[in-house]
């Protein structure tokens, strides 16, 4: 059962009214925790020696399901805008959705596009997309420190570009504020509202695939 706000906070009202009445105020839902925790309930690794030594187990803790998935979220973002800029960029009848191609290939139907070219945006996908391979096959992986600066410093030359000294020391200073997944954030509301544009002005200009890509390749 769904509540809209203003019908939970007329059930809110009726609780405080009536707490006795909670459970039968209640009877709809059902209010259960998430299994899994960061120290608990995840099943346990088979031990890095399982065949040799037998049945040892490790147990699996500490995992940071939070930033986990803020990646995933990211990485998803972005292949979403790229999957509609492919669409819009090609005829009607290509069937993209049931072509079954991976985020790599797609990347490359796109990656001469002269915005992401030029703002090196392209290989800042690519290590986007390595990030979230690794943590897909390993859970317990952790972000390359040099594939993170890699993607800080794209994204700091892209803000930094035609400003003033004063101006990029401000930027410096902001985005050093940033831990490693707002980075990866930032990163990703840029490109894609990069790439919403140019599906914008696709749209409001009626072009087809052909005239579209001269528009938006280098030449």
């Amino acid at each position: 059962m769904i509540l809209n706000t203003t019908e939970l906070e007329k059930l809110l009202k009726e609780i405080e009214k009536d707490p006795e009445k909670v459970d039968v105020l209640l009877k709809d839902f059902k209010l259960v925790h998430a299994v899994f925790d960061k120290n608990d309930g995840i099943p346990p690794r088979f031990g890095t020696n399982f065949r040799e030594e037998g049945p040892k187990w490790e147990k699996v803790s500490g995992l940071d399901f939070e930033a986990i998935g803020r990646i995933l979220v990211c990485h998803l973002s972005i292949e979403h805008y790229i999957n509609n800029l492919i669409e819009l960029s090609t005829p009607k009848l290509f069937d993209w959705d049931n072509s079954r191609m991976t985020f790599s290939q797609k990347l490359k139907l796109v990656g001469k596009i002269a915005i992401l070219k030029r703002n090196k945006f392209d290989t800042g996908i690519e290590i986007l997309n390595s990030i979230r391979n690794k943590l897909s096959h390993n859970m317990l992986a952790t972000i390359d420190v040099n594939k993170y600066e890699q993607l800080k410093g794209i994204l700091l030359d892209y803000l930094c570009r035609d400003k003033s000294e004063a101006d990029k020391e401000e930027t410096l200073s902001h985005m050093s504020q940033y831990d490693t997944h707002a980075i990866i954030e930032r990163f990703t509301s840029i490109v894609c509202a990069l790439i919403a544009g140019y599906c914008t002005s696709l749209i409001n200009k009626h072009e087809d695939g052909e005239s579209y890509y001269k528009f938006v390749r280098d030449e």
